[in-house]
C-alpha cells in the first residue's frame, strides 16, 4: 500500500468513522482487489476493522458498557425511537421485548395496552410488573448484570414456548451493509432467537450507531423486516439501508 494513499486513507476513516471498497476504488483510481488488501493491511495494524464492503475506524468498534452507565444517553432519540416503535404494536399482540435503554422505554410506552409481554429484561420487567392491562411473561436463565437481562440456553429455551407475534431488538451496532451486532455473545444468541421465533421482527437503535460493529453479529439484512431509529440520522445512510430491502422507519420524520 503506497505510504500517501494509506495516509488519505486514515484521513477519511478518522473525518467519516467508515469508508467502502467502492469509494476507495473511485477515489484513488485503484482496483477493488488492491482496495481491500489496503483495508486488511489497516485492520492488521489495528487501525481500521474490516467489514462487508468497507472498513470502520477501529476506535468505532463498540466496547462493552453497562447498562446504566448508557441509560442517559441520547434521552430525547431513545424517546423518539420509542413512540415510533409503539405505534407498531397492536392490542391483542405478544411481543418480544429485547434488553437495552431504548427497549426499556418503548415498554413504559405500552404501559396500559391489552398486550402480552415476553422479555429476558429486568428493566422491562420493572417498567410492566405492576400494570395489570399487560401479561408479563419472563425468560429464565443466567443474570447478565452488565445488561441486567437473563440469558443462555434457558433463556433460549424459554424463549422457544411462544408464539409471537411482533419482536423489538436492540443493537449496538449497525453497519450500512445491515448487519446488526451486541457487545455480548449471550445478549446476541437471545437475539438471534427472538428474531427467528416471530412474524414480524423490528431492530431499534439510534443514529450514534451506524458505523458502528461491536463483538457479536446476531443478524444481517434479511434477518430482519424493519429498522427504527433517529431523525439524526443522515438521508444518504437511509436510502442504503432500504437499498438492502430493509424497511427504515426514522422517528420524527
Amino acid at each position: 500500500m503506497a505510504s500517501e494513499r494509506g495516509t488519505e486513507i486514515m484521513e477519511l476513516l478518522r473525518s467519516r468513522h467508515r469508508i467502502s471498497v467502492a469509494e476507495l476504488s473511485e477515489r484513488f483510481g485503484i482496483s477493488a482487489v488492491t482496495a481491500r488488501k489496503d483495508l486488511t493491511r489497516l485492520e492488521s495494524s489495528g487501525l481500521a476493522v474490516r467489514t462487508r464492503g468497507g472498513a470502520v475506524l477501529a476506535r468505532a468498534v463498540a466496547a462493552e458498557r453497562p447498562i446504566d452507565a448508557r441509560r442517559n444517553d441520547k434521552l430525547e432519540s431513545k424517546a423518539a425511537i420509542a413512540g415510533s416503535a409503539a405505534a407498531l404494536v397492536h392490542d391483542g399482540d405478544t411481543v418480544f421485548l429485547d434488553s437495552g435503554t431504548t427497549i426499556a422505554a418503548l415498554a413504559l410506552l405500552i404501559r396500559g395496552r391489552s398486550v402480552r409481554v415476553v422479555t429476558h429484561s429486568l428493566l422491562v420487567l420493572e417498567a410492566l410488573s405492576d400494570d395489570e392491562a399487560v401479561s408479563l411473561y419472563v425468560l429464565g436463565g443466567m443474570y447478565n448484570k452488565e445488561a441486567r437481562s437473563f440469558v443462555g440456553p434457558s433463556a433460549i429455551a424459554d424463549l422457544g414456548r411462544y408464539s409471537i407475534d411482533i419482536a423489538f431488538v436492540g443493537a449496538s451496532g449497525l453497519e450500512i451493509d445491515g448487519a446488526c451486532s451486541a457487545q455480548n455473545v449471550l445478549e446476541a444468541e437471545v437475539k438471534r432467537a427472538a428474531l427467528s421465533a416471530c412474524a414480524r421482527r423490528i431492530v431499534v437503535c439510534d443514529s450514534s450507531k451506524l458505523g458502528v460493529r461491536s463483538f457479536a453479529l446476531f443478524a444481517r439484512a434479511g434477518d430482519y423486516d424493519c429498522i427504527v431509529t433517529d431523525a439524526e440520522l443522515d438521508n444518504v445512510s437511509v436510502g442504503r439501508l432500504r437499498a438492502t430491502g430493509t424497511e427504515v422507519v426514522v422517528a420524527g420524520k
